[in-house]
């Protein structure tokens, strides 16, 4: 795993002064990549890419970073692993390619050469890299992320430069483009519990997406092109025993690709599903003991110990446990805010986990995430959405039931029914319900905390619209499921789950890899008939299906886990961590006092969801580590 910098100047420049802008870019990015690091400059100052290196594969000097090619016209900024590296390669060496190392970014660089931009719909992996093309006046960037956006890019344009890199603090520290915060993405975070790609909290920086290659040079706008989507259900005659059996084999196929490195390679485990699916593959591919990394909680209510230690007996693993206390989380606070570089509502789990994982002396971990997005894991969305679009069009079938529905979301029964009266403005649509269902603050709070509506005002719901995913082909629960889990895997997975596991990972040097999210495991998935995959109901039912001859009862029979987060509410109400309930300053003046002083008021009597309070607890720490 790597940090990506690039600068592209409109203008010829001092060759120092872009190598400077590289120096401090990669200095930044360091953490990712300890193992070393490099710069490419054109000759005359025009563009450059910079590169940090965590050295997973060929670890001799042959594997260093970036990577230029014999005519010295293509260089690669490279951040990634692809895991069909072995059969590109010999591809490419059929077709006159030869190469130098045992890298897979040398099989980006050549995969380039030979195919041009195409190149990404071979790669199976996670990745984000930069080509440098270099073409005399034409030369260009070619970007790009893999198709579930497991690894961060980001770029910025201002009227003298371009600049790319996989943090924003990279962006920051290259002084070329005016910092200040994008009052859209500050609305998106409060409405969503984070930043949504392809904003970010930067007004001036955005984010790669997903499945996406761009163009970038010195005269033209960008140029994007979509290069990957999900498939559509295309196997009507797919039993259940038929699609397990396929899924099973697909999600081995996945596990086994994951576990090729030359470092030593373990696995977060929570005690959930397919964390410990996940192990359980590992233990049967791998000779030696897999490590296996967890987090404890002296609170009862939300240790989930005793189920990591029973996967942990039941494959012998070597098990690293850390007992996590409200200090040790308080200590480390505006460092994990640092690490995540953007207000998030999550990542601080994924922070001291990661922490394990090193100190266990891993340098690449597998985790579970992407189980529940991808096989219907969250209740409270994949359950509730169909009930609440059954209720909409009830509403719009009886006359007055609509008016009813909103007067009984009246009653004081907490913020779920706030989401529901707002979803009953208008005609209750999938993307409606899903914000009402994910939402942290409606449209109407977040109107009261900035003490106004902004201008541009942020539409959660048609964000969601536009996320590519179609939508459901039949009004029926499975069909409704199947559009949240695509729903899901591009709006909340990306935006929150996969960016700050990144980010949170990488301040400690540690790559994780999520094989839930290889693209073959998703689209073998995603081709089943969608009563076929939701067959039975409740959580995961075709997950459970694969792992009951696998896995320990007490796993596979658990009715609800509690997820895997911090004890904030306990913290926050009447620990240490209560001193953090002041916001003041910076972003902070845009808002509404009187809003701020209830929402403290309304955490303290119980009338708030932790997470709201901690998304002002995140905004400030934020604020104060970047």
């Amino acid at each position: 795993m790597c940090g990506v910098a690039a600068a592209f100047w409109r203008e010829p420049r001092p060759r120092e002064e872009t190598s400077a802008v590289l120096e401090r870019m990669n200095l930044e990015l360091r953490h990712r990549g300890p193992d070393g690091d490099g710069m490419v400059v054109a000759a005359d100052g025009r563009c450059g890419i910079g590169n940090t290196r965590l050295a997973i594969r060929d670890l001799s000097p042959a594997g260093a970073l970036p990577i230029v090619d014999e005519s010295g016209r293509l260089a690669l900024a490279y951040n990634g692993e692809i895991y069909n590296a072995v059969e590109l390669k010999q591809e490419l060496l059929r077709l006159g390619q030869y190469f130098r190392s045992d890298n897979d970014a040398e099989v980006v660089l050549r995969g380039y050469a030979a195919w041009g931009a195409d190149v990404v719909v071979k790669l199976r992996g996670m990745f984000a890299f930069v080509v440098l093309d270099q073409r005399g006046d034409s030369s260009r960037l070619f970007l790009t992320r893999d198709p579930l956006g497991i690894k961060p890019l980001y770029y910025g344009i201002s009227a003298d430069a371009i600049v790319v890199a996989s943090e924003l603090k990279a962006i920051r520290a290259s002084g070329l483009l005016l910092r200040e915060v994008d009052p859209t993405a500050l609305q998106a975070y409060l409405r969503l519990g984070s930043v949504p790609a392809p904003l970010t909290i930067d007004r001036n920086v955005r984010a790669v997406e997903p499945s996406t290659a761009m163009v970038l040079d010195r005269f033209a706008a960008p140029a994007s092109r979509r290069y990957w989507q999900f498939p559509p259900s295309s196997d009507p005659g797919a039993g259940v025993d038929d699609a397990a059996e396929r899924t099973a084999f697909a999600l081995r196929d996945a596990v086994r690709s994951h576990l090729v490195s030359d470092v030593p390679i373990g696995a977060f485990l929570s005690g959930g599903l397919d964390s410990s699916l996940v192990v359980a593959l590992m233990s049967e591919m791998l000779a030696t003991p897999v490590r296996t990394c967890s987090l404890a909680f002296e609170d009862q209510r939300f240790d989930e110990s005793a189920y990591s230690r029973a996967v942990a007996h039941r494959f012998q693993t070597r098990h690293y446990e850390r007992v996590l206390t409200a200090e040790d989380v308080l200590s480390e606070l505006p460092r994990v805010f640092r690490a995540l570089e953007q207000p998030t509502i999550d990542g601080v789990n994924s922070y001291f986990v990661s922490a394990v994982a090193r100190e266990a002396g891993l340098t690449v971990a597998l985790s579970g995430l992407g189980g529940d997005e991808l096989f219907g894991g969250y209740e409270p969305t994949f359950r509730d959405l169909p009930r609440m679009l059954r209720l909409g069009r009830m509403a719009e079938r009886v006359p007055g039931a609509r008016g009813l529905a909103r007067s009984a979301a009246r009653v004081p029964r907490g913020q779920r029914w706030k989401k529901v009266k707002e979803a009953l403005r208008g005609p209750v649509t999938p993307a409606s319900a899903y914000v009402a269902m994910r939402s942290l603050f409606t449209e109407a709070e977040v109107g009261a905390l900035l003490g106004s509506q902004p201008d541009p005002r942020f539409d959660a719901v048609a964000y969601v619209n536009g996320r590519d995913v179609a939508p459901p082909a039949a009004p029926a629960p499975a069909a409704e499921k199947a559009w949240v889990s695509a729903v899901e895997l591009r709006t909340y997975t990306l935006n929150q789950l996969l960016r700050d596991t990144d980010a949170a990972s990488m301040a400690h040097s540690l790559e994780v890899r999520v094989p839930f999210l290889d693209t073959r495991l998703v689209e073998s998935v995603m081709r089943l008939p969608v009563d076929t995959r939701f067959e039975g109901g409740g959580r995961k039912p075709l997950l459970r299906r694969i792992a009951r001859p696998l896995l320990p009862e007490q796993i596979t029979q658990r009715r609800q886990r509690q997820g895997f987060f911090l004890p904030f509410d306990r913290w926050l109400r009447a620990g240490v961590m209560s001193e953090l309930l002041e916001w003041k300053g910076g972003v902070f003046d845009e808002f509404e006092p009187r809003a701020l002083e209830r929402a403290r008021r309304d955490f303290r009597r119980g009338r708030l969801h932790w997470s709201r309070v901690w998304a002002l607890v995140a905004l400030q720490g934020w604020q104060e580590a970047a």
